[in-house]
C-alpha cells in the first residue's frame, strides 16, 4: 500500500492512496487506515510532520516494513530530523533500519569534451602531484588527460545545466 502526494505511477495489485487535504486525506489519517489492514509493506511518500512520523515509527516498530522518504541534506541529518520532529532517540534507535541518500552528479556534455593536461605549475594541480611529478612517471600513450569542457580554461566555476553547458550558451 503507498500513500503518495501526487501518485506519480500506477501499479497493478498495489492499493496506492492520492492525499487530498480538502477531503481531509492526509499521510497520517491514510496512515492509520492502512494500519487497521495490516499490510507487510507501508509506502509513505514523504515524512512532513510530527503525526506521520510518529505512526511511521509506531508501524515500524510492530513489524511492518515502512518506506519514506525525508527530506534531510545527507544521510544522518535524517536521524537527527526525526529528534527535531520530537520523535525520541531510543525509538529511531529500534525503528530505522536503513538511511540512503541521493546525491545528483552532474555530467558533462560529452561532444563538448576536450583532452587537457594542465601544466606542473598550474593553480588548479594538487602540490604533492607537482612534487611527485606523476604525469611524468608514465609514458605518454599510458597517460590519461584530464577532460575539461571545450574552451573553457582551468577549473569553471560557473553553473552548468544537466548536459554539462553553460547557462545561457547554445548548443
Amino acid at each position: 500500500m503507498t500513500i503518495e502526494d501526487p501518485v506519480e505511477y500506477t501499479f497493478d495489485s498495489i492499493n496506492q492512496i492520492q492525499i487530498n487535504e480538502q477531503a481531509g486525506i492526509t499521510f497520517a489519517g491514510g496512515l492509520k487506515s492502512i494500519l487497521r489492514q495490516d499490510p507487510d509493506v507501508i509506502l509513505v511518500g514523504e515524512i512532513r510532520d510530527v503525526d506521520t512520523a510518529r505512526i511511521a515509527v509506531q508501524s515500524a516498530l510492530t513489524g511492518h516494513l515502512v518506506l519514506s522518504s525525508l527530506h534531510a541534506t545527507e544521510a544522518v541529518s535524517a536521524l537527527y530530523r526525526l529528534l527535531d520532529m520530537g520523535i525520541e532517540a531510543f525509538l529511531i534507535a529500534s525503528s530505522v533500519t536503513a538511511v540512503v541518500a541521493q546525491r545528483l552528479v552532474r555530467r558533462t556534455c560529452t561532444s563538448c569534451l576536450a583532452p587537457y593536461q594542465p601544466s606542473p605549475d598550474e593553480p588548479g594541480v594538487p602540490a604533492h602531484l607537482r612534487r611527485a611529478g606523476a604525469d611524468r612517471r608514465l609514458p605518454a600513450r599510458h597517460r590519461l588527460p584530464l577532460l575539461r569542457p571545450h574552451g573553457l580554461p582551468g577549473a569553471d566555476r560557473r553553473l552548468r545545466d544537466a548536459r554539462g553547458h553553460r547557462r545561457g550558451a547554445r548548443g
